[in-house]
């Protein structure tokens, strides 16, 4: 595929992801509470969100990359591997820095405080042990209001930090954008259409969850596409220089 068609297809997922928290930002709508969290498709978007949580998002990174190993050519696969490991690294430790930045709360957090009296302030004081088991009374003595499956709400009790960022959308995104370029660059059009829908349904499913608000999914996917972008012209510019040094990368697959 021509590098400027790869580019403009590149570029039109990337809108299309931002364009979904963008439009419930403008409207100012919020998907949580929406669903019923003991429902099928709540525990569907369950099964997304796992996907990049660890350690069962390291296992769907080592999935995706066993698929484009068999796909893709071994120096757009080393190219590939490289370009994961570097963004990956980097939106970890980037996740990291800036969320204790923001002191924003998330969404179950805030209806929480709104319905059980919970001080929000307080409850972000305390260190993460004590988060954890106030979250899970409060899970408890709302039961009846909020009914929840045992796995969302076990989830719930593991993510007590604060709500900005969203990692997970930041994840899947730098992730999808970087998998479809190699695939793209081999032609390959399929998968890089179920990347683009599984990053927008990671979205989502952070914020029907009760995770996060619009906002940090569309900053998240604003950055994990600078992200994605930095790391492949990175990629891009230094890798020739270095695989072209292994004879055997300049082979076929």
């Amino acid at each position: 595929m021509q590098a400027s068609s790869k580019n403009f297809i590149l570029a039109a997922f990337w809108v299309l992801l931002l364009l979904m928290p963008l439009a419930l930002l403008l409207s100012h709508s919020q998907l949580f509470p929406m669903l019923d969290l003991k429902g099928d498709i709540a525990q569907i978007f369950y099964g997304i969100t796992m996907t990049g949580t660890t350690p069962w998002g390291i296992g769907f990174i080592l999935v995706v990359l066993a698929i484009c190993l068999r796909l893709l050519p071994r120096r757009l696969f080393v190219q590939l591997f490289l370009a994961v490991a570097i963004s990956q690294s980097a939106g970890l430790v980037l996740n990291h820095a800036v969320k204790p930045l923001f002191h924003e709360a998330r969404p179950n957090i805030q209806w929480l405080a709104g319905y059980m009296q919970i001080n929000k302030g307080y409850f972000y004081s305390q260190d993460k042990p004590q988060r954890q088991r106030m979250m899970r009374e409060a899970i408890n003595v709302n039961a009846r209001t909020l009914p929840m499956s045992k796995a969302i709400a076990n989830h719930w009790v593991r993510e007590v930090s604060y709500s900005f960022p969203s990692g997970h959308t930041q994840f899947a995104v730098s992730f999808a954008l970087i998998v479809s370029f190699y695939l793209l660059s081999a032609g390959i059009v399929s998968m890089p259409l179920l990347m683009l829908g599984w990053a927008l349904l990671m979205g989502l499913s952070r914020m029907f969850l009760g995770l996060h608000w619009a906002q940090d999914v569309l900053a998240s996917t604003l950055v994990g596409g600078i992200l994605a972008w930095i790391t492949l012209v990175l990629v891009q510019t230094l890798s020739p220089k270095l695989l072209d040094k292994v004879p055997s990368l300049n082979q076929s697959k």
